[in-house]
């Protein structure tokens, strides 16, 4: 294969020019991206319209021509009207007659063979004839054009061979998910470019040119250009051209990626058989399998789950006949309670009319009472008259003596009110004289205040005098002599002060290095401690190994108690080798996960940890995000001491000393972990050389691990071919872990350290002392001169007060005399006792008027006190001769009381009686309304019947004691009854056309089905045949086989088959139970297998040798050479980046070696060695004789 590439740039600009051109990643799929998948045709032309026939009435309608059409453009099924029979012949020939005419004999025995129209020059017609590539993934532009058969596409990882595989299947215009990478098509494009172009030619049919199609993409987004034969195309256009063809890249039964190589052999079955069908075999196949799937469906919704098949609607007439007559006798039962109920009604309504002509006759009898009684109430009123005439006189007289009194009154009111004024005015003058009274009484109390506060002013002056009179002594020499010693003991106080200050800060800075020589103490204790520990020693170690292992026993420290058991700390800090000889080969069998892991001893403890798993944290001022490793060990006699593989005895003859586990010293659950997880209880070791010890009798003892003096070893038995034994030697490695012992030379030093320090601190603690004794002395001494000091101060402050008692007289003579000044100068109350005397007589004189008004309003006011009692005298006289008449009068009202009475009652029983007619004759006229028709009938019959309230009650009564007996019957029954009978008439129409539906649907079903499962049994035979003999010939099994399903001809699939060891039995190919080298062994033997039966013009295989072994490969290899380079094969592409030597050659075959990379050197550089790679080969041929072209 030629190369043809432009300068690539550096790494760096080719970075750069990513930057530049990077753009936001988007996810999306464009309308020119779908999946191929070719519309079906009618008579030859494409039609994307798809209908499915009626799933009661089935008929075969276009949906169905289309689906049965042959590929060649044959006549389809003639379309049948509803209830038309189609003849068997006819249906028949419409269904098989691909290629000519069925024999009669050949009926239910199809075969195919594919046939390619084949050009002169070896090419099928719609195989790859050339390839160009501009960049295109990691092409910039290559050009090359592959062989007619099989095409060998070699080349190391990385140079493109992939590259070949998608620029076919983007090129040709299907989906970029078909290669099962990027799903975007912009990401073809090679990086650092803007656009890429692809241009594949097919090789065109017998005298028809090659098909050239072009197509053009950019990294802006999923749109596409084509060009078909240099012409402006569609999507649609190269779509239609290969499908034609028969190419199938989105099959991966033809053509295999490298990325969906694993997928083969997780598609299910039914999903292989399609696959199959669509690239091998007979091409009615895929429109065969269809046509069953869906008239299978329909055939499944027709029939019942019995095995006698009767359609649902037949079930379900004979359900609906059972259920009418089982509901006849509760509708007949239903009309005769309507009769009764229709009665009830009748009788109610009846009641009600009865009742309202009752209500009328009463009313009319009401009113005619009413009115003889008024005629005895006239008659009686006039005989009584003339003594209601007098009653009448003493009435007008009481109202006029009334009105006099009223008036009499009102002037009784007016006098009172003058006197009331008259006497307010007398009691205002009166309190104004008490107030004069009262000033007066106080003028005397207050000249007899200031006389007493000029005395006691004289005699505050008469004390002061006195003080002033006593010698004063001077106080200065004395006062100054006490100030001097105060001043003493002062300065006395502050040199102790100061004195004590310098002892503290003595005695301050030597408690401070005991302090310090204390923690040194404690730190050098700690560390003698850990030196005497090697479990201390290696888990310090640990802790500062891993931050997360750190934070985990800090927090079982702090909360192991909340655990249900101990937790177990890892291996590298609880295990112990008794024998450090053996330290580094315990520890060999060991790796680091397993050395820092915590054990747990039960469940719950176990989940508890895992919960910690990822935390976020802070531990010692960092962020943490904690990882551990965990494990859950049972602690019993099995897993603490298991079987060993022999006994100690045998082991000692083998020149071993002893089991790994038996030299460590750790708690159970370690032990049992160890032994679980490590395997150590069956791991020898020994001090001798390799050279002492016979691996073989280790072998065969069961001991498949072992450590020597100078090395560990490792035995493991291949599970292919012969099983041989396979050996892993590693040298010594000086053990990390569990080789820590106690250091005593350490600890020597650690003990004179502490001797040192206590030493120190002895020499300290003696001055210490010293100095406290000193200071309790001055302080003593300080607080006697305290006591000094506050004598001093009592004594200069009984000087001070001596001489403040002086002072003070001076000022409290002053201020007496003052005051007493001020006293003498106050006016006297003699004047104010004058005036007070003129205004209370003026107020008097003021005052007489008053009173005579006062002494007229009195008189007044008896005057009419005395017409108002006459007033009510007559009043009372009054009342007396009105009483006596109303007397007689009440004497005779009696009788007329009781006429008004019967009048009342009388009047008020003609409105109730009016209004309870007008009630029940309207109540009965509504219910006359609203009756129905058949109750209404029955009042028309019966209007002549003259019949009361109580006997149609009576017949009520009869009528709904019938009601009673009889059940009621819901109307839900009755509609149900009725909706069941017009039911029951469709299902009787409709049963006769489903179960002629049925039998025509069964019928197709069967003439399909005849030609059909032979065809696919010829395919898949065929296969099977191949890929047995394949299987047979690398010493494996292997087979094919249809799965039928009883659940319907969709569930029907392909099953491959393959057994890969002796004695195993044939297993289903899946992604899961075999082998990654075992799936591509079968799926490459099966693709290989449908070569003889392929319609496809070409097929491609990426990889698909990867992990097989060299046997397998080889045979493989050969096996395609063969079946590709023959006469009936079409174009085959096989892709790998490696080849075994001495394989089978073929002169069809075509060799493409990819020349392609970043450092290629100039091919024109004819001093390049390597440059030219054409010239290399040719020279290569011709020194080996090689004559292959």
């Amino acid at each position: 294969m030629q190369g043809e590439s432009s300068r690539l740039s550096s790494p760096a600009e080719s970075s750069r020019a990513g930057q530049r051109r990077k753009r936001p990643a988007q996810i999306a799929i464009s309308d020119d991206e779908d999946e191929l998948s070719p519309p079906p045709r009618v008579n030859g032309q494409a039609t994307g319209k798809k209908r499915r026939s009626d799933a009661v009435q089935l008929e075969v309608d276009n949906s169905d021509l289309d689906d049965l059409i042959s590929e060649d453009g044959a006549t389809p099924l003639r379309e049948v009207a509803s209830g038309d029979e189609v003849g068997d012949k006819e249906l028949e020939e419409q269904l098989v007659d691909v290629e000519g005419e069925v024999e009669e004999g050949d009926r239910g025995r199809v075969g195919f063979r594919p046939e390619y129209q084949r050009g002169a020059d070896g090419y099928v017609a719609g195989s790859v004839t050339r390839i160009k590539l501009h960049n295109f993934m990691t092409y910039d532009h290559v050009e090359f054009r592959p062989g007619p058969h099989l095409n060998m596409i070699l080349g190391p990882n990385g140079t493109g061979k992939s590259t070949i595989a998608a620029g076919i299947a983007i090129g040709l215009g299907f989906p970029p998910k078909v290669m099962g990478r990027a799903h975007d098509l912009k990401s073809y494009v090679k990086q650092g470019c803007i656009e890429a172009w692809t241009e594949i030619e097919l090789k065109g049919r017998p005298g028809k040119a090659n098909v050239i199609i072009w197509r053009r993409f950019n990294r802006e987004d999923d749109k596409s250009e084509f060009r078909i034969n240099g012409e402006i195309g569609t999507k649609k256009a190269v779509s239609e051209i290969v499908r034609n063809f028969g190419v199938q890249a989105n099959n991966l039964c033809s053509f295999l990626p490298q990325d969906k190589v694993a997928e083969f052999a997780k598609m299910t079955p039914d999903v292989v058989l399609r696959e199959t069908m669509r690239a091998a075999g007979d091409p009615r196949l895929s429109k065969w399998h269809e046509f069953l799937c869906e008239k299978g469906a329909d055939r499944r919704n027709l029939e019942t789950a019995s095995p006698s098949t009767v359609p649902p609607r037949i079930g379900s007439r004979d359900q609906t006949q059972t259920q009418v007559d089982a509901l006849a006798p509760d509708v007949a039962h239903f009309e005769a309670r309507k009769e009764q109920e229709q009665e009830r009604e009748y009788l109610i309504l009846a009641i009600h009319l009865a009742k309202a002509n009752a209500a009328t006759q009463q009313w009319k009898a009401a009113k005619e009472d009413r009115e003889n009684v008024k005629r005895q109430q006239t008659a009686m009123r006039k005989k009584r008259q003339p003594l209601v005439d007098l009653q009448d006189f003493y009435v007008r007289k009481s109202q006029k003596v009334e009105a006099n009194a009223a008036v009499h009154e009102e002037e009784y009111k007016d006098a009172a009110k003058q006197w009331k004024n008259s006497t307010r005015r007398m009691d205002d003058t009166n309190r104004m004289c008490r107030d004069i009274d009262d000033e007066l009484t106080g003028l005397k109390r207050k000249a007899k205040r200031l006389e007493d506060e000029k005395q006691k002013r004289r005699t505050e002056i008469r004390q002061a005098e006195d003080i002033l009179r006593q010698p004063v002594d001077d106080i200065s020499d004395e006062l100054a002599r006490l100030q001097q010693k105060k001043r003493d003991i002062v300065m006395a106080q502050r040199a102790a002060a100061n004195e004590v200050q310098d002892l503290e800060r003595q005695r301050h800075d030597g408690g401070q290095r005991i302090q310090q020589l204390n923690r040194n103490i404690d730190v050098a204790n700690r560390r003698h401690q850990q030196l005497s520990s090697a479990e201390l020693q290696r888990e310090a170690e640990a802790r500062r190994f891993d931050p997360s292992m750190d934070w985990m026993l800090d927090w079982l420290e702090q909360n192991g108690s909340e655990l249900e058991s101990p937790v177990l700390k890892p291996p590298m800090i609880s295990v112990s080798v008794k024998d450090t000889r053996y330290a580094w080969q315990v520890e060999a069998f060991t790796n680091l996960s397993q050395r820092s892991t915590f054990i747990c001893q039960t469940q719950a403890d176990y989940s508890k940890l895992l919960g910690f798993q990822n935390k976020q944290t802070t531990w010692k001022g960092r962020p943490l995000r904690v990882r551990l490793y965990l494990a859950m060990v049972e602690v019993n006699e099995q897993t603490c001491n298991p079987p060993r593989p022999c006994s100690p005895e045998v082991l000692a003859g083998m020149g071993m000393d002893a089991w790994a586990i038996d030299h460590v010293e750790a708690e159970p659950g370690v032990i049992a972990f160890l032994n679980e997880r490590a395997g150590l209880h069956r791991v020898a070791i020994t001090q001798q050389t390799s050279r002492n010890i016979n691996s073989k009798r280790l072998m065969d003892a069961d001991i498949r691990s072992w450590a020597t003096a100078n090395e560990i070893n490792r035995a493991t038995r291949s599970l292919y071919g012969r099983k041989d034994w396979q050996f892993q030697t590693e040298p010594r490695r000086e053990a990390r872990a569990f080789d820590k012992t106690v250091d005593q030379e350490a600890i020597r030093q650690c003990n004179e350290e502490i001797k040192r320090i206590k030493l120190e601190k002895n020499e300290i603690e003696a001055p210490l002392e010293k100095i406290s004794k000193q200071v309790d002395t001055i302080r003593r001494r300080a607080e006697e001169r305290k006591r000094e000091a506050a004598e001093v101060d009592e004594d200069v402050e009984k000087l001070r007060e001596n001489r403040k008692r002086f002072e003070k007289a001076k000022i409290d003579l002053e201020r007496a005399r003052r005051q007493l000044v001020q006293l003498e100068n106050e006016p006297t109350s003699e004047e104010r006792r004058k005036k007070l005397g003129q205004a209370k007589y003026k107020l008097l004189k003021e005052g007489l008027p008053h009173l005579e008004t006062y002494w007229a309003a009195s008189e007044l006011t008896m005057d009419i006190s005395t017409r108002v009692v006459e007033d009510v005298l007559r009043m009372a006289q009054c009342r007396a001769d009105n009483t006596a008449i109303i007397q007689q009068v009440e004497t005779g009202d009696s009788d007329l009381e009781e006429i008004d009475l019967r009048v009342a009652e009388l009047t008020q029983r003609v409105k109730d009686t009016v209004t309870l007619a007008n009630a029940l004759t309207q109540r009965a006229a509504d219910l006359t309304v609203d009756a129905p028709p058949v109750v209404k009938r029955l009042l028309r019959e019966r209007r002549n019947q003259q019949k009361s309230v109580e006997e149609l009650k009576a017949e009520l009564s009869q009528v709904e004691a019938d009601l009673e007996l009889s059940v009621g019957i819901d109307p839900g029954i009755i509609q149900r009854y009725q909706r069941l009978s017009v039911k029951l008439g469709e299902l009787k129409a409709r049963v006769e056309q489903q179960e002629t539906t049925l039998q025509r649907t069964v019928k197709q079903i069967n003439k399909v089905l005849n030609n059909f499962d032979p065809a696919l049994n010829t395919l898949v035979d065929v296969v099977s045949k191949k890929f047995s003999a394949a299987f047979e010939r690398v010493g494996c099994a292997g087979e094919v086989r249809v799965a039928r399903s009883e659940e319907g001809f969709d569930k029907w699939g392909i099953e491959i088959l393959v057994s890969y060891r002796d004695g195993d039995n044939l297993a289903i190919l899946t992604g899961s139970h075999q082998s990654g080298g075992e799936r591509s062994l079968a799926t490459v033997t099966y693709l290989m297998s449908l070569s003889e039966m392929a319609r496809t013009p070409f097929s491609l295989v990426d990889e698909i040798n990867q992990g097989m072994d060299q046997r397998a490969e080889r045979n493989v290899h050969n096996q395609l050479v063969e079946v590709t380079c023959g006469s009936d094969a079409g174009q085959y592409f096989l892709i790998t980046p490696k080849l075994l030597t001495g394989l089978s050659y073929h002169r069809k075959m075509r060799v493409l070696v990819v020349n392609n990379g970043t450092g290629l050197p100039d091919t024109q550089e004819k001093s390049n060695r390597w440059g030219d790679l054409k010239a290399n080969l040719a020279r290569y041929k011709a020194a080996h004789g090689i004559v292959a072209s």
